[in-house]
């Protein structure tokens, strides 16, 4: 004998079916959708539960273009400009400023108990700030330890001198992607992976070296959840 259907009552539900946009009972059976309508699903199937009565049900968001480094990301302290939510719920406050980016990152490398080991953080967009954080910037937040800041695309990012030195990127050998200042000097932006890979190669690399692991994939399904993704 088939599992029985459970029928569900809202106020609406949309349905994006342009034969039958709206309706208000929706029939599940094992996880399905079994059927879309009006109240004749109570005399069909069973009658309705109605913890959804009074809400809009609507139907997950398919998203065609994801990236499971939305999990993998969240390795790294997030310091962009506006708050964001953790895949686990928590909000992270934003930098709303430059100083404020560069605050955090000094906060954060104080945190590092391991000399040596690499700060990594990321969600900096420069469209946010009118004076952005450079090499300059990022030599403030440590002079020694490598410092490498992600801009929220993933195709970017910045990074301090000791980061440019572990590279062996310097003015005498800039390809394209290494910016330069007004003296010829690499001023700390490195843009796509031709400019940004010698950096992973020295100091490593927590997007993309690993995004097979449970963990970021759990993140990344959480992620999705928050957001109604199915």
């Amino acid at each position: 004998m088939g599992e029985k259907a459970k029928v569900y009552r809202a106020a609406n539900i949309i349905t994006l079916d342009e034969n039958t946009p709206r309706a208000t009972h929706v029939a599940v059976v094992g996880g399905r959708i079994a059927a879309v309508g009006g109240g004749e699903l109570e005399r069909q199937y069973s009658p309705a539960d109605t913890a959804f009565e009074d809400a809009v049900l609507v139907p997950g968001f398919v998203e065609g273009h994801a990236h499971i480094m939305e999990g993998a990301i969240w390795k790294m302290p997030y310091v962009g400009f506006y708050d964001r939510i953790h895949p686990c719920g928590q909000r992270i406050k934003g930098c709303d400023s430059a100083g404020a980016l560069v605050s955090r990152l000094k906060k954060l490398e104080a945190e590092l108990a391991d000399e040596n080991e690499t700060l990594f953080a990321w969600g900096y967009d420069a469209i946010y700030f009118a004076d952005k954080p450079m090499r300059r910037d990022l030599d403030r937040v440590s002079a020694t330890r490598p410092v490498v800041l992600f801009h929220s695309n993933l195709h970017l990012i910045t990074v301090n001198s000791a980061a440019l030195r572990r590279a062996n990127i310097t003015r005498d050998n800039v390809i394209d992607g290494v910016y330069v200042d007004a003296h010829g000097e690499p001023n700390g932006e490195l843009a796509e992976f031709a400019a940004m890979f010698p950096v992973f190669r020295a100091v490593g690399n927590p997007v993309f070296g690993d995004t097979e692991n449970a963990r970021d994939i759990r993140l990344f399904g959480k992620s999705c959840h928050r957001a109604g993704i199915t």
